[in-house]
């Protein structure tokens, strides 16, 4: 039914996406202060480690995005958006900020050139752990083994791996399992990778996926703004209120005592909509400055805390529909007054 239900939204939003003027009614009527679009990666050749968890746009997708952001938004900074929120200093028309998450390298090799052709403002959400290419996220180990069962695996590895799991599985049925397992379960991975003889250590040496500390200093030179996503992207929801402020304290100290910059802002991995007041009360203002959400349909009650839009889907659509659906959905939800999001 939800299969259903976003293939019919997109295919409305395809409609009104197509007329600007319908484009700029929608965008009026939502209601949304700021668009903060959110990426991960750019790239034009599939990444192992992301592959199979993230659709990635290419750099000629995005060049046609970021144009389009730049002939209909007016790009904001980091310090006009947090005068904005502290000292009710007005924005101009339709503010936008462009975000990525994770750290990941592509960012600096793909995304910045073509953000500095349009003059794009942007930030970049680091996890500490991940920075230098220190170890690797979970996920990101998952893809890699699933990559490994699609190149190499022959039925004994599937019936080994399947054993570690206690039934027997086809290839289909393990690579299902694997993208499953979650942070609590992330050591399994592990195990995993010593059956399929993938050496992560190796893998992160050779192909480097996070930015580096060099790459973060020139990153902050050319203007774009740097910002925690938590030591080790835990899904937050799966952890005490205690653990999701450690996880983005520590983090957020890390990111500010390495490259200081005048705001300190974080983005929180995964999902944020079952975060609880309480969480939010100890990390804002003072550890944290501004922080970004997903879940940008609904109306927060932390004003703090900025929501974004994913650019990226299993299936390609350009940001003016992504976009298009985003408002069309916070204008329904608007009409049944359930556009807010209330925390406990």
């Amino acid at each position: 039914m939800k299969k259903y239900v976003k293939e019919l939204l997109f295919t409305i939003a395809g409609i009104f996406s197509e007329s600007p003027s319908s484009f700029n009614r929608l965008r009026l009527l939502s209601g949304a202060r700021v668009t903060v679009p959110f990426y991960h990666a750019i790239s034009d050749k599939p990444i192992p480690h992301l592959k199979h968890i993230i659709p990635c746009k290419t750099t000629g997708q995005f060049r046609d995005e970021v144009e389009f952001f730049s002939k209909n938004f007016t790009f904001i900074t980091i310090p006009e958006l947090h005068d904005h929120l502290y000292n009710n200093a007005e924005l101009p028309p339709n503010p936008m900020i462009i975000t990525f998450d994770d750290g990941l390298r592509e960012f600096y090799d793909n995304a910045i050139p073509i953000l500095d052709e349009f003059h794009a403002t942007a930030a970049v959400f680091v996890n500490s752990d991940f920075l230098d290419n220190r170890s690797l996220f979970y996920r990101h180990k998952a893809s890699l083994l699933v990559e490994k069962i699609l190149s190499v695996a022959n039925r004994e590895q599937v019936n080994i791996l399947s054993n570690y799991f206690g039934y027997q599985m086809s290839p289909r049925q393990l690579i299902q399992k694997i993208l499953s397992i979650d942070y609590l379960q992330r050591e399994t991975l592990d195990h995993l990778a010593l059956v399929m003889e993938i050496d992560f250590n190796a893998y992160l040496e050779a192909t480097k996926p996070y930015l580096t500390s060099q790459n973060l200093e020139e990153i902050i030179k050319k203007g774009y703004f740097i910002g925690g996503h938590s030591i080790d992207h835990p899904e937050y929801k799966q952890l005490t209120v205690e653990q999701q402020i450690d996880q983005t304290v520590q983090s957020m100290n890390t990111i500010a005592a390495r490259f200081p910059q005048p705001y300190r802002i974080f983005a929180t991995p995964f999902l944020d909509a079952e975060l609880s007041q309480q969480y939010f009360d100890a990390i804002l203002p003072e550890c944290v400055n501004i922080s970004f959400g997903i879940n940008g349909v609904k109306q927060d009650s932390v004003p703090l805390n900025i929501k974004r839009f994913n650019m990226e889907g299993e299936q390609y659509f350009h940001a003016r529909r992504m976009l298009t659906a985003y408002y069309l959905v916070m204008v329904i939800l608007k009409l049944f007054h359930l556009n807010k999001l209330q925390r406990d």
